[in-house]
C-alpha cells in the first residue's frame, strides 16, 4: 500500500502494476449500498457483497480489455488504475494506425456489453425468482442462493455493465467516446478543433450529469456518471486559447 496516494496494489498485467485507489472503493460501495437497504438482513448483505464485487470486475475488466488489445498491436501498458472516476489504462506509445487506436478504444466498452449479454443470458436462465426468500436450507445457503438474490444480483450486473457501456460511450473526455470522436474530427480537420469540439460536448454533458444527480438526491437515490464538466472546460479554455489540444 502507498502511503503517498493511498493506493492498493492489486497485481500486475504484463509489466503493468494494477493499482486501486480510495475514491473508487468509494464509489463501488454507493454503486452497491441500494442492494443493501431495500433488501434488509442476510439477503441484502449478500447482494451488497456481490454488488461490490460486480463493480470491481465489470470495471477491471473494461481496463483489461482495453490494455489486452493494445499489448496485440506492441503497445504495453504502463499502468493500470482505478480510482474515483472509474478507471484509466497508461500507454507507453501510441498505436501506429488509426484503426489500431480505434480497436484499443472500443475493447472496454465491448467487454461490458458482453458481460451484460452473460448476464442477460444467466437472468433468463435463473428467472427473476421469487419476492420472497426461499424458506429451505441453512439460513446462509438461504441468502446466497434464493432465486431472488441471483436474479436481482445479475440484474444488477445487467444494468451496470450498460450503464458503463453508455456511458464511456458519450463523446466528452476522458471517455471511450471522447476519444473516438477526437479521433475522426482530427483526422479530417485538426487535433485543436477535434479538442474544442469534444470539449464542449464534455462541458454540457458535465454540467447535465450534475443536474441529474442534484435531482436524484433530492428524492433519495442520487445518480452520478461522467463526464466531468471541469476537465472539459480546462481541455476547451487550453485549446482555444493557445491551441493546446487535449490528446
Amino acid at each position: 500500500m502507498s502511503f503517498v496516494d493511498g493506493s492498493l496494489g492489486i497485481g500486475r498485467f504484463a509489466q503493468a502494476p494494477i493499482r486501486i485507489y480510495p475514491g473508487f472503493l468509494l464509489a463501488a460501495g454507493l454503486l452497491a449500498m441500494p442492494n443493501w437497504w431495500r433488501w434488509p438482513g442476510l439477503p441484502g448483505m449478500a447482494l451488497f457483497v456481490i454488488a461490490l464485487v460486480t463493480v470491481f470486475a465489470s470495471v477491471l475488466l473494461h481496463e483489461l480489455a482495453h490494455a489486452v488489445v493494445a499489448e496485440r498491436y506492441g503497445v504495453a501498458a504502463r499502468r493500470i488504475d482505478l480510482y474515483l472516476f472509474g478507471g484509466v489504462v497508461a500507454l507507453d506509445a501510441l498505436p501506429k494506425a488509426m484503426r489500431q487506436d480505434c480497436a484499443i478504444v472500443m475493447a472496454g466498452p465491448l467487454a461490458n456489453l458482453v458481460l451484460a449479454g452473460i448476464a442477460c443470458a444467466l437472468l433468463i436462465l435463473v428467472g427473476g425468482g421469487p419476492s420472497q426468500p426461499v424458506v429451505h436450507g441453512g439460513l446462509w445457503a438461504d441468502a446466497i442462493f434464493a432465486p431472488h438474490v441471483a436474479g436481482r444480483a445479475l440484474t444488477f450486473a445487467l444494468y451496470l455493465n450498460l450503464g458503463l457501456f453508455a456511458v464511456n460511450m458519450l463523446p466528452a473526455f476522458p471517455l471511450d467516446g471522447g476519444r473516438l470522436l477526437f479521433m475522426l474530427i482530427a483526422q479530417r480537420w485538426d487535433r485543436r478543433t477535434a479538442t474544442i469540439v469534444v470539449a464542449r460536448f464534455g462541458v454540457y454533458l458535465g454540467l447535465a450529469s450534475y443536474l441529474l444527480f442534484l435531482a436524484t438526491a433530492m428524492i433519495g437515490c442520487p445518480i452520478w456518471s461522467p463526464p466531468d464538466a471541469g476537465v472539459n472546460l480546462r481541455a476547451l479554455k487550453a485549446a482555444e486559447g493557445d491551441g493546446t489540444s487535449y490528446y
